[in-house]
């Protein structure tokens, strides 16, 4: 009989140990996770910024674009009529005193 209550007693005592050190472990990997949360959503973060400045450049280029061509229209229209009006083109630059 003192034999199986000293067993039991072992028992209890190697499951309370058991016990501490998987709650301890529990609380390292918790705090992990926490950290690598918190890395996570900070990467996010920088993601989703340089996700916005790229669709910024990606708007003003656009931009930039559209407005080229709408000056090359614009010169395009203006040699057409240039043309039919039977007008010299216009200089690039304007003309020298001597001229």
């Amino acid at each position: 009989m003192i034999k199986q209550l000293f067993e039991i007693m072992r028992q209890v005592f190697l499951l309370t140990e058991t016990l501490s050190r998987q709650q301890s472990a529990l609380k390292e990997l918790q705090q992990e996770v926490r950290d690598l949360s918190q890395t996570v959503n900070e990467d996010i973060r920088r993601l989703q910024s340089t996700v916005e400045r790229l669709a910024a450049e990606i708007r003003h280029q656009h931009e930039r674009e559209e407005s080229e061509r709408r000056i090359l229209k614009l010169e395009l229209e203006n040699r057409l009529l240039q043309m039919e009006r039977g007008l010299p083109a216009a200089r690039s630059e304007p003309p020298a005193d001597g001229e």
